[in-house]
């Protein structure tokens, strides 16, 4: 639920929607965003690739687009100036060859037309998303994806993995090919994604109520002072900092109705 961590774990106008079951090996969640009430809006780094769909205020009219957002190595301040809805897709961990059918590396802290890879298809999904309701959008963005992934299982599971070592014996690979393939499915050197995935399960403690202290042990960083180092390093700023952002933020619970 990385989409959560942004902008401080602001949730303005946030609700997340679980995958089809059929999908759930592939995506993670959707969701849709109805106001971004900052005008920049800090994007957390993230191992997984989106597709978002988004409308914007234009000179004249209405601006819509739908883009494939690589894996991100650092932070992104996203200028959210004029946003009027943000639908968007999470997908797991090495899940983003299937849908480009290239390496992912090629997609790392990019951002690309989803139309660009996926041609007349994509354009076609873009007229249909903007004549429905935000609901019904996710719905044809699920079956467009549903049509373009194969039925496997592409992703991997980070949790309790520690080291480059015990990446490569989850990968059942030598240390240099799994480094390769890695970098190739996910997009990232697995060092630095591993850095990404402590980030994360530090930052989700920090929103579920942890002190600072006790997020850092429980996420495995060797005391307080490394985890803000390493959150300065990832995310451009320390832990206090990025809570200030969803703390100054108009704070909702997320849900969502028809």
């Amino acid at each position: 639920m990385m989409v959560w961590l942004d902008e401080g774990g602001s949730q303005r106008g946030l609700g997340l929607i679980p995958a089809p079951p059929a999908m759930g090996h592939l995506v993670e969640h959707f969701w849709i965003q109805k106001s971004m009430p900052k005008e920049v809006w800090r994007i957390v780094p993230d191992l997984s690739a989106y597709v978002v769909f988004s409308t914007t205020d234009g000179p004249h009219e209405l601006r819509a687009d739908c883009h494939i957002v690589g894996p991100r190595s650092t932070f992104f301040d996203l200028d959210a100036r004029g946003r009027r809805l943000s639908i968007g897709v999470r997908l797991r961990p090495g899940v983003l060859p299937l849908l480009i059918k290239d390496s992912a590396a090629k997609f790392t802290n990019r951002r690309v037309r989803l139309d660009d890879i996926a041609g007349s298809s994509a354009t076609r999904l873009l007229e249909r998303m903007v004549e429905v309701s935000p609901r019904n959008a996710v719905d044809r963005l699920a079956q467009f994806l549903f049509e373009r992934l194969p039925s496997v299982t592409a992703t991997l599971n980070l949790d309790g993995v520690t080291s480059v070592c015990q990446l490569a014996e989850a990968l059942q690979r030598n240390r240099r090919s799994a480094y390769n393939r890695f970098s190739t499915t996910v997009g990232l050197a697995p060092k630095l994604a591993l850095r990404i995935h402590r980030l994360h399960q530090a930052l989700l403690r920090v929103n579920r109520g942890y002190s600072f202290a006790d997020a850092a042990a429980s996420a495995g960083y060797s005391d307080q002072a490394h985890f803000s180092r390493e959150t300065t390093r990832l995310l451009g700023e320390p832990p206090s900092v990025w809570r200030r952002r969803g703390n100054c933020s108009f704070v909702q619970d997320g849900k969502w109705s028809r």
